[in-house]
């Protein structure tokens, strides 16, 4: 396993840095995954895959994962990253593992219409996802069969393709500009057929484009979201989303993709108790078929905002609550001293806001608390 590294991560590090220019030794890189090499009998050669795990600890409960399909997809990873860790920390969407896998012949192998002559095309690669790659990554990590597809482009037309062929084994795709213009009258036939089909289960489907998109998307993805709406069968939830002026590929086009796929999963700002926010992450297990913890934010959400309004046995609940389902996070301990400072039990918030310090020296909201927390309430700000 190799890890792979941001070169322009470093690069924005050090224009931002001050003063004199920074040494080897000063420089920092960040990993974005691992790459690993997968031996596909279908294809008869080594696949690439860059592989991005969760940051929170999922040795105790399977995570969906998201396969990212496409060529030039190296220099795009650090972006589909990013866009999945910030969606993350906001609980948009759940932790996820992200895998990308690498097409070096350029991903018009993947168009269904095209001629490959002897190279490999789409029902090879079907076979591939399927056959040898959603079993590698459930094998290697400990990855739930809850298996989300992205592509943009032609492999945007492969995505939609491979949800219409392989149902059983993909939940839910995010096409991005897909290509429809390839092969219109075979892409409508093959859609016909799946939307008749017997599917068990719910599926999701999320397409984006926009109006100054390519010929072969604005001239084919508009009455294909038509068709969506008129024909849609019930175990489908769909969106199509055109966005203005930002080309072939939509930048944002997988936040926007991902939110729709997962369109019930944050929180609404009307749930304000703990057990409305236990019950709501309940539901989502219960709705998608894997563990899903209960986050920290929502409920330390709750806290602050109860503390702030001097509701202190609510934030409390809240704060406790955070320590329960999230027992490294040191906004549990931090949030219960602000509790105990302002109900007048200094020594106890001390503890507890050294406590939260210690489970996290670099967390500025705990070293905050440390000094509110070291003076009498009466001087508190």
């Amino acid at each position: 396993m190799q890890p792979v590294v941001s070169g322009f991560v470093t690069i924005i590090l050090l224009v931002s840095a001050a003063a004199a220019p920074a040494s080897a030794a000063d420089t920092v890189y960040f990993a974005l995954g691992e790459r690993h090499e997968l031996k596909s009998e279908i294809l008869g050669r080594q696949i690439t895959l860059l592989v991005r795990e969760p940051e929170q600890d999922y040795a105790d409960r399977p995570v969906p994962v998201l396969y990212v399909v496409g060529s030039d997809w190296r220099g795009r990873f650090a972006h589909l990253v990013s866009t999945v860790e910030l969606l993350e920390s906001a609980d948009h969407i759940p932790q996820m593992l992200v895998v990308g896998v690498d097409l070096p012949e350029g991903n018009g192998v993947l168009i269904p219409c095209r001629d490959q002559g002897d190279g490999a095309g789409t029902d090879e690669w079907l076979q591939l996802l399927t056959g040898e790659l959603f079993p590698y990554v459930e094998e290697t990590w400990n990855a739930a069969p809850y298996r989300v597809v992205f592509g943009a482009s032609n492999s945007g037309l492969f995505v939609l393709w491979a949800l219409f062929d392989r149902s059983d084994a993909i939940n839910a795709v995010v096409a991005a500009s897909p290509m429809i213009g390839w092969c219109p009258e075979l892409f409508n036939e093959k859609f016909g057929a799946w939307i008749k089909a017997d599917v068990r289960g719910e599926r999701a489907l999320a397409v984006i484009w926009s109006d100054d998109d390519y010929n072969r998307v604005t001239e084919h993805v508009p009455p294909f979201a038509e068709r969506l709406g008129q024909e849609g069968p019930d175990w489908l939830r769909w969106s199509a989303d055109e966005v203005s002026a930002l080309g072939h590929v939509p930048p944002g086009g997988l936040a926007l993709g991902l939110r729709e796929v997962f369109s019930d999963w944050a929180i609404s700002r009307d749930i304000g108790s703990v057990n409305e926010v236990v019950s709501h992450f309940e539901g989502l297990e219960n709705r998608f078929g894997f563990p899903v913890p209960v986050p920290a934010g929502p409920l330390v959400n709750l806290g602050f905002e109860a503390w702030r309004n001097q509701r202190f046995a609510d934030a409390r609940e809240a704060f406790v609550a955070v320590s329960t389902y999230a027992p490294t996070d040191p906004l549990g301990p931090a949030g219960l001293a602000l509790v105990a400072h302002s109900e007048g039990r200094i020594d106890e918030a001390r503890v507890l806001a050294k406590q939260a310090t210690e489970m996290d020296p670099e967390s500025g909201i705990a070293q905050r608390v440390l000094q509110r927390v070291s003076v009498d309430p009466d001087t508190a700000e």
